[in-house]
């Protein structure tokens, strides 16, 4: 039997509001927030910003939104600018933990990602990525403290990077969820991938460890 030990708190925190306000009458539970860093153009005068993230040793907790797109981190169409998350704890949303899509020069290193809905982390349509020496923990496949076992309507994960390219994958521990624990992108047989694939364990997982 393996078990994990996660610190989840610290002294810089984003934390999503659970007041009376941000729930109704349809839908009683809080509306989680999302950190969103993208590049765009201002409509004024088409000038180019890069969206960034630096963020080392940060708490969020209870971001992500049920059912959409919104999770508690999203890199979207980000190319130029830093996205960097490491040594952070993201946990408990009703969302994805952390989704990237067509977005470029990604650092998620020595990060907590725990009590997710489908994905702890998602990749899409991206490129230049580095995955190391995270946990990834306690992603389930609906809103429900413990879901049918080896039961899940599509194919999710701790961590999937569908079709994304140039990606280095080491040390990291992905545990406690359903379908695969690691579902990355294959390669020609007789090659090998371009950058590392090593040191990585799942346990405790309700389906495949590793799906290539």
């Amino acid at each position: 039997m393996r078990g994990e030990v996660l610190l989840l708190s610290s002294n810089v925190n984003v934390t999503a509001s659970t007041d009376a306000e941000s729930m109704t009458m349809a839908y009683p539970w809080p509306f989680g927030c999302q950190i969103l860093v993208a590049d765009f153009f201002e409509p004024h005068d088409l000038k180019y910003r890069k969206g960034s993230i630096n963020f080392d040793n940060v708490a969020v907790y209870n971001c992500s939104q049920e059912d959409t797109s919104f999770a508690a981190i999203k890199m979207d169409s980000a190319i130029m600018g830093v996205k960097k998350v490491t040594n952070s704890a993201i946990s408990s949303g009703l969302g994805k933990g952390i989704i990237i899509n067509k977005s470029r020069n990604i650092n998620l290193s020595g990060n907590v990602i725990h009590d997710f809905i489908l994905y702890g982390i998602e990749a899409e349509s991206s490129s230049n990525i580095l995955i190391h020496n995270n946990v990834v923990n306690g992603i389930r496949t609906v809103k429900e403290d413990n879901p049918p076992y080896l039961e899940w309507s599509n194919p999710l994960g701790n961590i999937e990077l569908h079709d994304s390219k140039d990606f280095e994958v080491t040390d990291n521990i992905a545990a406690s969820g359903y379908h695969s624990g690691f579902r990355l992108p294959a390669w020609p047989c007789g090659s090998k991938p371009k950058r590392l694939m090593t040191g990585n364990v799942a346990h405790s997982i309700s389906g495949f460890g590793l799906i290539v």
